[in-house]
């Protein structure tokens, strides 16, 4: 099922060219502005069908780690998209009704780019979820441990786009922890100690 075609005329009418990327954007548009509402309106018709899944959860978790961007795996992503794919709604209309470009969504979904509190709540919005917010810790081990970590997965046979999958994160988080160029989160550095058998008390006796 896909939105009518009045949806995608008004769509276009709206869009503009973004100056630094050259694609079609809504980022010109605030939340409140009026046309983005009339968008909004003309979707509603799929937007409102009930999901088949009537258990479906409601609430969409962030850890607060003290960062202005969120980490994919502080954000209950697989909340927001089992939501979105029940309403039978795609990345592409999602994106146009919380007044962002389909690519920019599309990458918060995967992992590869870390939104604002305030892009999680607009897309919460427009799928009728709401947020809450947990306080986190951040474990900085140091690049010593770090590079401790590299060489256990590797000697356990893991590339990783395994062990990410395994941790349960996007491959460039985990890029990013085990070169020391992210701090580690404690659930994600707790779990990778677990699979790697590492002592955690060990890899955090001086964490920061």
């Amino acid at each position: 099922m896909t939105l009518s075609d009045e949806y995608y005329d008004y769509e276009m009418s709206i869009v503009q060219t973004d100056p630094e990327t050259g694609k079609l954007s809504l980022s010109h548009i605030t939340v409140d502005d009026p046309r983005l509402k009339k968008l909004q309106k003309l979707a509603r018709s799929k937007r409102n069908k009930k999901p088949k899944n009537k258990e479906l959860p409601k609430v969409v978790n962030i850890t607060n780690r003290g960062k202005k961007f969120y980490d994919f795996e502080d954000v209950s992503w697989d909340v927001i998209r089992t939501n979105r794919t029940a309403k039978n709604l795609t990345q592409h209309e999602v994106a146009t009704m919380a007044g962002l470009s389909k690519t920019v969504y599309q990458q918060y979904e995967i992992g590869r780019k870390r939104p604002t509190k305030k892009r999680i709540l607009d897309i919460c919005n427009v799928l009728d979820l709401r947020v809450k917010e947990h306080k986190g810790n951040t474990m900085r081990i140091g690049k010593k441990n770090c590079e401790s970590i590299r060489s256990k997965r590797i000697a356990k046979g893991y590339n990783q786009k395994e062990f990410s999958k395994l941790v349960g994160i996007a491959q460039g988080s985990y890029c990013g922890f085990e070169k020391g160029n992210l701090v580690w989160n404690e659930k994600v550095l707790k779990k990778t100690c677990e699979l790697l058998e590492i002592d955690y008390k060990d890899v955090t006796m001086n964490a920061r």
